[in-house]
């Protein structure tokens, strides 16, 4: 009998140990998969884009087209490229209306500028681009979120990136969704708003190439 309790005693002990180590191993797996998913969101990623690359390959080409029509196209072209989307659209201020110059894969819905007139205000003043993520889940853009959505909605847009000339807004380049699946995170926003000022310096160079 005393046999049969020490085995019995001795098993138990042998499952409490197992268990103790599928709970040990168990819990270090979801943490360092917590981890790994941590590092890649807010270390590695943060560092992905090359800055001088980019500059150097996509802003040495656009800076050297000098025909609008030929320039607004590889200018939507590059901003896919470098986001991973496959839709963009233009909108440009052009004696004192806003209209849509180019567009790439989708087409933006017909739009009244009286129904965006008060988004485009807004961006004047925030001068950075927003997306519609960040209208939809941040408490900051309270206020704008029904008008932002409209616009989103009506030019297909996940990001809105507004271009400036002289303190003044020059238009807007509308991003669509990124084929992979992201959202346009901080260090994707902080990419577009240096390339939106580069861009509307080779905007306003092209236009006054065509005036001369």
């Amino acid at each position: 009998m005393s046999v049969l309790l020490n085995i019995a005693a001795s098993a138990w002990f042998l499952g409490v140990i197992a268990a103790l180590v599928l709970f040990t191993v168990s819990f270090l797996f979801v943490r360092w998969q917590f981890c790994k998913s941590w590092v890649r969101q807010y270390v590695v990623h943060k560092n992905s884009y090359d800055y001088k690359e980019i500059f150097k390959h996509y802003l040495g080409h656009i800076n050297s087209i000098q025909d609008k029509r030929s320039l607004y196209r590889a200018t939507l072209q590059v901003i896919c490229e470098i986001v991973s989307s496959k839709d963009a659209s233009l909108l440009l201020k052009d004696e004192g209306e806003y209209t849509i110059k180019e567009s790439f894969g989708s087409k933006p819905a017909s739009f009244q500028v009286g129904d965006i007139g008060d988004f485009l205000k807004w961006l004047t003043e925030y001068a950075h681009m927003v997306s519609r993520y960040q209208l939809v889940n941040s408490k900051e853009f309270t206020k704008v979120k029904g008008d932002g959505l409209q616009y989103c909605i009506q030019f297909h847009a996940e990001a809105c990136v507004p271009l400036f000339a002289s303190g003044q807004l020059l238009g807007v380049i509308n991003i669509g969704t990124r084929t992979t699946g992201e959202i346009f995170d901080a260090s994707t926003r902080e990419l577009l708003d240096v390339l939106s000022g580069q861009i509307a310096v080779s905007i306003c160079n092209a236009s006054l190439y065509e005036d001369t």
